[in-house]
């Protein structure tokens, strides 16, 4: 029977699958991302709608399908966990890439690659034994005794990033660091909040929300970085219209200067004062 925490959960799935899309979309047409950027997302949220639409798949095979279908349920949670925790090194090397630095060369980079081949083993783990999860022949799905243990590695490495954000914080621009730290804080809350609700999926809607609001932060920081560099270049047209223009307009002044000198001597006073007060 469908209660009301499977409707919750399929509604995240859903909304997260839509949202994930959309930036995907966005990611692949924004014109403002440079080259690398538009790289990172467009990776970035092709493994998010993995994520997510593994995770609808479980939920469908688990809440309507149910009986005879276990097989694809334990499937689908095994590459729903993978595709999230994939996520997590990307970032680590997006943020070194942001700082400037070369992420082959990063002890960050290679810590947090460790913990996701530690997660990458448990999720193998899972799939041989029952101590962490494991599916009834009924597909009813349940949780072993050492489950915390998954959910042990991925918030490491949401603590990996947080501290490299930390001690990179003076290489970061201030609103590239607040959209950084969105993405990090709200799925570490969500995960937190799952190691102590059974049943309730929130990791699925925190990690697409982040995503979107992220997205959002940074595509507003690249459009006011757009707007400045056309600011810039409509100036500098504009002196090199003004030097253009000048010697011109300086050699007619001084003609004119010249016959009034003879004609209207007080005139030509009077214009030299205004041409002088004009430079």
């Amino acid at each position: 029977m469908i209660n009301y925490i499977d409707l919750i959960n399929f509604g995240a799935a859903v909304g997260g699958l839509v949202v994930s899309l959309l930036c995907l979309i966005l990611s692949l047409s924004v014109p403002l991302l440079t080259k690398k950027q538009r790289c990172f997302f467009a990776m970035f949220f092709s493994i998010l709608v993995l994520y997510i639409a593994s995770d609808l798949t479980s939920q469908i095979s688990i809440v309507f399908w149910q009986d005879g279908f276990w097989q694809l349920s334990k499937t689908s949670i095994f590459f729903e966990s993978l595709f999230s925790s994939m996520l997590l090194p990307m970032f680590t090397i997006y943020m070194l890439r942001v700082a400037g630095e070369n992420y082959k060369q990063s002890p960050f980079f290679y810590a947090a690659c460790s913990v996701w081949a530690v997660y990458a083993a448990l999720l193998l783990i899972t799939q041989f034994t029952d101590v962490i999860y494991f599916f009834t022949p009924d597909n009813v799905y349940h949780r072993g005794v050492l489950y915390p243990i998954l959910l042990i590695p991925p918030a490491m490495l949401i603590l990996i990033n947080l501290l490299l954000l930390f001690r990179k914080r003076h290489k970061i621009d201030r609103d590239t660091q607040i959209a950084l730290v969105i993405y990090l804080i709200i799925p570490l809350i969500c995960t937190i909040i799952q190691m102590m609700v059974y049943g309730l999926l929130l990791i699925v809607l925190g990690t697409s929300l982040a995503a979107l609001i992220m997205f959002i932060f940074l595509l507003m920081y690249q459009i006011e970085l757009y707007v400045k560099q056309c600011e810039q270049v409509a100036a500098q047209k504009a002196n090199i219209a003004v030097l253009q223009m000048r010697p011109h307009f300086i050699y007619n002044t001084l003609t004119s200067i010249y016959f009034l000198c003879k004609k209207d001597p007080e005139k030509a006073q009077q214009v030299t004062l205004d041409f002088t007060t004009y430079l």
